[in-house]
């Protein structure tokens, strides 16, 4: 079957994991991921799901992560899970009114795995995300050696991107038997009003 994350929105924003058995014609609401230990204890709203592999085994992921954006806490955080469906806090860094934050595992020419950090598909930072096992907190290190907590913000790059575009969504292509294996492909919507 398929799995999928979203968002709804109620008195706090959650994130809800759906299932499809039949490709994806209907969706069932599974459950609920608790986030009230992302802000000192209490809920905080984040929204915008990205799940990336954070530790392999092999071509087994042995530990998944989930990147959320929080605009009115002007943060984004990181969550950790085993299964895909038990989920609990990995850290997380400021940024001015995050939205969309996404995480793309990228192979580079020497075979060695780095990770894109994209915001509103707009702005982009790339380095290394490493799962601390005696912390439990993911650390995102630049190429220079610098951690993002001592750069901020200003670690991310201005994309190229067209007028109006905003809140893009990505995926990662890991079908081998694929034309587009490997590549990352993501979509925006336009928020501009047409003339």
């Amino acid at each position: 079957g398929l799995l999928g994350y979203y968002t709804r929105d109620g008195q706090r924003q959650d994130q809800v994991i759906i299932t499809s058995d039949d490709g994806g014609f209907t969706w069932t609401k599974r459950q609920h991921i608790s986030q009230h230990l992302l802000v000192d204890g209490r809920k905080a709203d984040c929204r915008d799901p990205s799940i990336f592999p954070l530790l392999k085994d092999g071509d087994k992921v042995t530990l998944w992560g989930m990147a959320l954006a929080g605009g009115n806490e002007n943060r984004f955080w990181f969550l950790k899970s085993e299964n895909l469906l038990d989920w609990s806090y990995a850290g997380g860094y400021e940024y001015i009114w995050p939205e969309c934050v996404a995480v793309y595992p990228v192979e580079a020419d020497d075979g060695t795995t780095h990770h894109i950090i994209s915001v509103s598909s707009r702005f982009y930072t790339v380095g290394d995300l490493v799962y601390n096992q005696q912390t439990g907190i993911v650390d995102f290190t630049l190429p220079d050696g610098r951690n993002y907590a001592d750069v901020g913000q200003s670690a991310f790059m201005k994309m190229d991107y067209a007028e109006d575009s905003y809140a893009g969504q990505g995926f990662n292509i890991d079908d081998p038997a694929s034309e587009f294996y490997g590549k990352t492909i993501a979509v925006n919507w336009n928020f501009g009003i047409p003339d």
